[in-house]
């Protein structure tokens, strides 16, 4: 690199000055999410209950013709492709809705380190330890 260029990668490297605390602060409360973005996150909202109602044997047109009625749009690949991710999201997490294999729902069973009938124990909101 000749010392010309270097003088003038200087030069614009200074004139790019860092932005103040509070104007990159105003910036990211500027901010929103773009419309997939805020897709995904209204599906993730939507997510249990839409598992809910495969389980209950709806169909995903029928699901997706009451989202429309709901005002929510959602074209059938958007959805799918949604519901893995959401699923595979959930699965990493460990909160299981269905087979990682075959995709099959999932019945709730009972707690295996409590003796039948025996309920939970209750845990203290604000301590988080028992009550």
């Amino acid at each position: 690199m000749n010392s010309r260029m270097e003088a003038v990668s200087k030069a614009s490297v200074a004139a790019k000055s860092v932005a103040s605390p509070s104007e990159i602060i105003d910036a990211l409360n500027a901010m929103t999410l773009d419309d997939e973005a805020s897709t995904a996150l209204a599906f993730a909202e939507y997510f249990p209950a839409i598992v809910a109602a495969n389980n209950r044997g709806l169909s995903t047109p029928a699901i997706l013709k009451m989202l429309e009625r709901m005002g929510v749009h959602m074209h059938h690949a958007t959805y799918n492709k949604l519901f893995k991710a959401e699923l595979k999201a959930r699965n990493d997490r460990g909160e299981r809705f269905c087979c990682a294999t075959c995709g099959a729902a999932l019945k709730p069973q009972g707690r295996r380190d409590m003796p039948e009938g025996a309920s939970p124990p209750v845990v203290n909101e604000v301590t988080g330890g028992a009550a």
